[in-house]
């Protein structure tokens, strides 16, 4: 079981939404999916996504999770090192690549919708 984070944007498509399906992936924040397994904190969602914990889902602006995002790769190289004892410094930042990713989609379709992005946290 895990954490699973969706992001929706005013236009998507289903084949959009069917690139998220990734069989629990944590390299697909490029197609607005990330995932995080329950096995200890700290947990780098719950930092960048709080309102979605919060309320299950909200539109959070691209500003709020750019703000985020260097405490959220922290918490989330953190994660990998201590609870996963990676020491693979590029399996470690295929990671870190799809917070940055997930972040940059948001805000590019924030750009082009005029809309910040909705997230949905499953968990």
């Amino acid at each position: 079981m895990g954490i699973d984070i969706y992001a929706e944007w005013n236009g998507i498509t289903e084949a959009e939404k069917n690139l998220q399906f990734t069989g629990f992936s944590t390299e697909h924040g490029h197609v607005g999916y990330l995932r995080e397994a329950y096995h200890g904190k700290p947990y780098a969602t719950k930092h960048l996504l709080p309102e979605a914990f919060m309320y299950g889902r909200a539109r959070i602006s691209a500003v709020s999770l750019q703000q985020r995002l260097p405490e959220t790769l922290r918490l989330a190289e953190k994660r990998e090192r201590d609870i996963y004892h990676a020491t693979d410094a590029e399996g470690i930042e295929r990671v870190l690549k799809s917070y940055r990713d997930f972040v940059a989609l948001c805000a590019q379709k924030e750009f082009e919708t005029g809309q910040p992005c909705l997230i949905i946290a499953s968990y």
